[in-house]
């Protein structure tokens, strides 16, 4: 069967399940079982859960995402994102969900034990890689590719997503590599030293063809243009990076060279481009959508640089969901336009419509 033929049967599908998620099996266009494993040994170990499309139009070379869950790096589950888990199986593709060691936090009399099985960055990361050593290890028995594995985030784990993008590591005694080969984040923080000043990125760069090639972009930055200002970071955002860096048990304030070697922004020019897809609210106080624009625009500006064959295809595509915080999309839409779409078919939409042809392109 056709991808695209595949991808609108889907779409109606996913539409139509976002409450009917069963925690085993489910009966959409391909049915797929969910198998729990655990990637990471030790005294503190890792599960995640495979979900194994029954059949795909890959046969048994199936593309693979790893999702990574948010909680401000120190909360949350490997369920947070099984809706795109869901739906990704359901195109075939095989999608991973993993848990990870969450970072300290300020140790209070009731439970001085808190932090036990916590640990600094940058121990998410080591975790993010570990897993897709496991993937790569037991891509036969899982049935995907290892040379076609995309990372997808949000929040917290977006930022993790981003910096397994960045940060290729090699298992010891065999060699495997955790590198990926395509990214998804939602409301990532990509900047851990944000300040006042307007990106001279932005302002380098044209904003139509440099911030995702969309117009409706253009139209939301036009009508909101201080998006294209970097706030400061709110005390909850530095309360999180503090606990992320581990300052946080000593009450105190990471340094700037902490921050700024936990950032995505700051290695992006050091690395060959990879497609992207990045989806931001503009309402976000948490993490300001400026992050997803600075960052969307410095991957763009490096595919314009970027020599390499097939380096066109490596374009970051930002996606600003219009009046959208810093959480999973409501059915936010403008009820004086009856073209707007809600927030959550858009983040639905856009995202499948990337996995399919990202997947697509190893046919």
């Amino acid at each position: 069967m056709k991808i695209t033929a595949l991808l609108e049967k889907t779409l109606v599908w996913v539409i139509f399940s976002v409450t009917l998620l069963s925690s085993c099996a489910s009966s959409g266009p391909n049915d797929f079982t969910i198998k729990t494993y655990t990637y990471l040994t030790g005294q503190y170990p890792l599960s995640l859960d495979a979900y194994l499309p029954e059949t795909s139009v890959w046969g048994d070379k199936r593309p693979a995402f790893i999702l990574i869950h948010g909680g401000g790096w120190t909360s949350g589950t490997r369920d947070e994102f099984k809706l795109f888990a869901n739906s990704l199986a359901s195109l075939g593709i095989v999608a991973v969900c993993i848990d990870y060691h969450f970072a300290p936090v300020p140790v209070t009399a009731d439970n001085p034990r808190i932090n036990d099985g916590r640990f600094p960055w940058p121990e998410q990361l080591n975790n993010a890689q570990a897993a897709v050593w496991w993937m790569r290890n037991h891509a036969e028995e899982l049935k995907i590719d290892p040379n076609k594995i995309a990372a997808f985030g949000g929040s917290a784990g977006g930022h993790i997503a981003s910096m397994l993008s960045l940060n290729a590591g090699y298992q010891p005694g065999t060699g495997v590599s955790s590198e990926v080969q395509a990214l998804v984040t939602l409301w990532a923080p990509s900047d851990l030293l944000a300040d006042h000043t307007t990106s001279s990125v932005v302002n380098e760069s044209p904003l139509v063809t440099q911030i995702a090639y969309d117009p409706d972009n253009y139209q939301i930055l036009q009508k909101n243009p201080q998006l294209l200002i970097s706030p400061p970071l709110i005390n909850d955002a530095i309360g999180m990076i503090s606990n992320l860096l581990g300052t946080s048990v000593n009450y105190k304030v990471p340094s700037s060279a902490a921050r700024e070697l936990a950032s995505p922004l700051y290695q992006i020019p050091y690395h060959t481009p990879i497609p992207t897809l990045m989806i931001h609210g503009t309402a976000d106080k948490l993490i300001p959508a400026f992050q997803s624009i600075e960052a969307c625009t410095l991957k763009n500006k490096m595919v314009e640089n970027e020599t390499q064959q097939n380096s066109h295809n490596a374009v970051c595509k930002l996606v600003l969901l219009n009046g959208e915080g810093h959480r999973l999309p409501s059915h936010l839409s403008d009820p004086l336009d009856p073209n707007s779409r809600p927030n959550k078919d858009i983040l639905i939409d856009e995202f499948l419509s990337f996995a399919a042809t990202w997947a697509q392109s190893s046919l």
